[in-house]
């Protein structure tokens, strides 16, 4: 909704289309910034190996580890 009133007001007033980009770019920052310290993001992990395939998946999983074979 914002940005369909900055384009049309951004030929005649082009700091509009400046204060919208900041504003977008420090919502990312702010965004990420946020992610970071309650870190509510997903780290996956990839283990390939042959031996003790079963030992490892059940001990993930048994510590609330998502796991998949």
């Amino acid at each position: 909704m914002v940005l369909s009133t900055v384009l049309p007001q951004g030929l005649e007033s082009p700091m509009l289309g400046v204060f919208y980009a900041f504003g977008f770019a420090a919502g990312n920052v702010i965004g990420i910034i946020a992610e970071k310290q309650l870190a509510l993001g997903y780290t996956n992990f990839l283990m390939i190996t042959s031996k003790f395939a079963i030992e490892i998946t059940t001990l993930l999983r048994e510590s609330c580890f998502a796991v998949s074979l």
